[in-house]
């Protein structure tokens, strides 16, 4: 991909399969990629933060000195969203929020008794990575957190969920829903992640400014 005069344009493409991905082997095609376009029309080279990548990036600016290599940003914070997603508190508070959207959106019916109370908005959104899928999620949830509670504690809920195949989990999900103490892990993953799932947005946005932030 070339981006130039803020717009993102295919150039193109690859076949590697089979092919190891070696810090020589992907050096080779990006020095040809450069020599195609043109050396003196590129002034940066952006690729994910992987350590081949890293060591293909530097050997590339040692051969041609005017080139800038950095790792892709939106990369380096989903790294960095995967790992804090990996601390214990944040998740198992994570595991929780998926158990509650993964009964809820297993049901038709309890999806439409879910929409009734949110306003027809959804709990679960796509996101940029699968991280931010994951934040943006327990976001949803806190957000809704009241009209989830109105909702397990409703008729229509019992009746939903009747089946014996549901009923025992449909108990337990409505322990979680009502549990404070959930809430308060759910509020401090989402005060945690927030900053960094915003970053990511700004950076993955389609129109560009040429003003700088300093963070």
């Amino acid at each position: 991909m070339v981006y130039c005069d803020r717009n993102m344009i295919y150039h193109s493409s690859v076949d590697c399969t089979n092919k190891a991905k070696t810090a020589n082997f992907v050096l080779s095609l990006l020095d040809n990629l450069v020599d195609s376009i043109g050396e003196e029309k590129i002034i940066q080279l952006v690729t994910d933060s992987e350590s081949s990548m890293k060591a293909v990036g530097e050997q590339l600016m040692k051969k041609r000195k005017h080139l800038f290599w950095s790792p892709c940003v939106a990369h380096c914070i989903d790294l960095m969203l995967e790992d804090i997603g990996q601390m214990k508190s944040i998740k198992d508070a994570i595991k929780q929020g998926k158990r509650i959207t993964n009964f809820i959106y297993n049901s038709d019916k309890v999806v439409n008794l879910m929409k009734t109370y949110t306003n027809h908005r959804e709990l679960l959104r796509p996101g940029i990575t699968r991280f931010a899928t994951e934040f943006i999620a327990m976001e949803s949830l806190l957000r809704h957190s009241t009209e989830l509670k109105r909702m397990c504690t409703s008729n229509e809920w019992q009746e939903y969920n009747s089946s014996s195949k549901r009923r025992e989990e449909a108990a337990e999900v409505s322990d979680l829903i009502l549990s404070e103490r959930f809430w308060k892990k759910v509020w401090q993953v989402c005060a945690i992640m927030e900053p960094l799932v915003k970053v990511l947005k700004v950076i993955d946005q389609d129109k560009k400014t040429h003003t700088t932030h300093y963070i």
